[in-house]
This record gives structure tokens, sequence and C-alpha cells, in this order.
């Protein structure tokens, strides 16, 4: 119905397209995060802050860094919207640095608001209190 296609589409809709990460899994050691994402919404999320985390075995935030700029993630080109019909891909990256103990971690991805509210981005992985968990590691 025009109902769901307004819940759907209206504002934003982002689906992670793409991940990798590079780096050696060792203590001390530091991790290349890159993560891609498509807006099928009409909007660009505003008021969000996104980047990457590092959890430990009980899912709790041990480092994380800021990365991208969520107001500029446009679906289309914004300043030819109507005639520059192609999907724009937003690509971020950040340098984790692991962390000095041994144990089982977590790379992951978040998307929230300044009151540490979580927003769900369509990629096929687990979540965890808000978190995208791209891949679990042992150091």
């Amino acid at each position: 119905t025009v109902f769901d296609f307004i819940r759907d589409y209206l504002g934003y809709r982002l689906v992670g397209t793409d991940w990798k990460a590079s780096g050696k899994l060792e203590k001390k050691g530091s991790v290349k995060a890159e993560l891609s994402l498509n807006n099928y919404g009409f909007s660009a999320p505003y008021n969000l802050e996104s980047g990457f985390a590092i959890l430990d075995k009980n899912n709790k935030v041990v480092s994380s860094v800021k990365s991208g700029s969520p107001e500029k993630w446009y679906s289309r080109n914004p300043d030819n919207y109507y005639g520059d019909a192609r999907q724009l891909t937003h690509t971020l990256k950040a340098n984790m640095k692991l962390p000095a103990a041994h144990g089982q971690y977590k790379l992951a991805f978040y998307l929230k608001n300044s009151l540490g509210q979580f927003a769900r981005v369509s990629v096929q992985t687990d979540m965890v209190n808000g978190y995208h968990i791209l891949h679990t590691f042992d150091i």
C-alpha cells in the first residue's frame, strides 16, 4: 500500500552493500575497516553519527572511531536530483587500534543519535546493543 511505501522510503533507508577489514590481529595492532552504504530513501539521515567500534566478549565498547557524515548520505546527487538518477554509494573508512589484552573481540558498525539511541541499517549481520557486528575475532 501507499502507507508501506511511505514508511519504507520517505525518510532514509540505508543498506550495507559491502564491507572489508585488513590488518594484523595482534595485541596493540590495528585494523582498517571499510563499509559501503546505499540510501534507498528520499532523505539523508540528519542528527546522527556513525562509526566503527571494537566490542569485547561481553559486548562492551573497548574503542570506537567516528566515520562518515550521515547528513550527506543522499540517495542521488542533491544538486541534480531529477536529472541524475544514479544511485550514490557512500564508503566509510576507519583505522581501529586493537586492544592490548588477549581475548575475543568484535568489529562493529554503529549509527546513533546524540541521546545514544541506535538506528538500524539493512545489513546481513547480527545486531547487539545497537551495534551491527561485522566480524568476530581473537587476539
